[in-house]
């Protein structure tokens, strides 16, 4: 008896004994329900073997389709022609009707946008409009990064935020308002800049995260000037719009600023995760590379400019790798998740102490590759 509860679509796929296996294990691995594939309603196979699929097609004539059923047959079978369209896996007209679909569905979503908030009168020339947001949208704003993102407020001088406040933040709101053409008064920003260092000045800071800070405020301007732009296109009043939220700002000031301990506490649980890369993975041939690899790993998290790669880890690389040896490493067993965990717990340490050295304007100690201590863990 045939199963006609289903959701299908004909695909014109490239006829390849690779391409096939993609489809296959794409399907198998990421679809949970029943997936089938045929070229008709009596002639189709589990989508999950790879035999039957390839017993199948093999004298098809290229067109496919695709069944899948259940609870979620609709959204599975998008995810499926998201992968084929993504890894251009359907040939070209499949492809380009899927990008037009594609397309018109994205149009149509943002004219119901724009007709929300367009008055009856003002709803000519919809598609000059809808392409004029397209085109802005379309543009990626930087996030801001920076290798010393964190400020940390000493005897309560908070002159570093004032000034990136003053710089960053800044130059941000302005280029935001040129590029969706919003015409904002020099007071707009200056009244915006002392609302900010008011609201500083008055709390406690130890430690101010800058990319916290800087991509939260520029995702709630983005988001403002977007709806402006809006309102502008289709030619109504936008000036109540330009009003920022004081208490939003505020909220986004709060989570900027950091106790040291939540810095650490957070640095610390990426540095101990680095052992399940790690794990399971560990053997004679990759030995020196991969303790190489996890102590830079570590020096990264704490933001570290110390060029790493040098003789001592080199060398000292080279005397656990030389120690274990191939037939010790085999017989290792747990013994050498410890040996890594260890490595990385005798790092962590040292790189913690540099990092607070560092924030706090002292030098930095130097990282030290003591073989002797590790040794006792091989």
């Amino acid at each position: 008896m045939l199963n006609n509860d289903f959701s299908s679509k004909e695909f014109i796929y490239i006829n390849n004994t690779s391409i096939i296996a993609s489809i296959v294990d794409f399907i198998k691995n990421n679809i949970e329900d029943k997936v089938e594939i045929g070229y008709s309603i009596d002639k189709k196979v589990n989508a999950k073997s790879l035999l039957k699929v390839m017993a199948l097609l093999s004298n098809n004539n290229n067109n496919i389709n695709i069944y899948c059923y259940g609870n979620k047959k609709e959204d599975n079978l998008k995810t499926i022609e998201d992968f084929l369209y993504d890894n251009n896996l359907c040939s070209m007209p499949e492809i380009k009707n899927i990008e037009q679909e594609r397309i018109n569905s994205y149009d149509k979503e943002l004219e119901e946008e724009i007709l929300s908030v367009t008055p009856d009168n003002k709803r000519k020339n919809i598609k000059s409009k809808i392409n004029l947001l397209k085109e802005k949208r379309s543009k990626k704003h930087g996030k801001y990064s920076e290798n010393h993102n964190i400020i940390y407020i000493k005897n309560n001088k908070k002159i570093e935020i004032i000034n990136f406040i003053e710089n960053d933040i800044t130059e941000m709101i302005k280029n935001l308002s040129s590029y969706y053409e919003i015409n904002i008064e020099y007071n707009y920003i200056e009244n915006l800049k002392i609302e900010i260092t008011d609201a500083l000045k008055s709390i406690d800071i130890q430690y101010f995260y800058k990319d916290i800070f800087f991509n939260c405020l520029q995702k709630y301007f983005i988001d403002k000037f977007d709806k402006i732009y809006i309102k502008k296109i289709i030619d109504e009043d936008y000036t109540n719009e330009i009003k920022y939220n004081t208490e939003y700002i505020n909220k986004i000031i709060k989570e900027s600023v950091k106790t040291l301990d939540y810095i650490l506490k957070n640095k610390r649980e990426l540095s101990y995760n680095i052992s399940n890369i790690y794990l399971n993975n560990f053997n004679y041939a990759n030995i020196k590379s991969s303790i190489i690899s996890i102590i830079n790993n570590i020096s990264v998290i704490y933001e570290l400019e110390y060029k790493l790669i040098n003789d001592d880890l080199i060398s000292f690389a080279s005397k656990i790798s030389n120690s274990i040896g191939e037939n010790l490493l085999s017989g290792m067993g747990s013994s050498g998740n410890i040996l890594i965990q260890n490595i990385i717990n005798y790092f962590q340490k040292q790189f913690e102490y540099a990092y607070i050295s560092s924030i706090i304007g002292e030098d930095s100690p130097i990282i030290e590759y003591d073989f002797n201590y590790i040794k006792r863990f091989i």
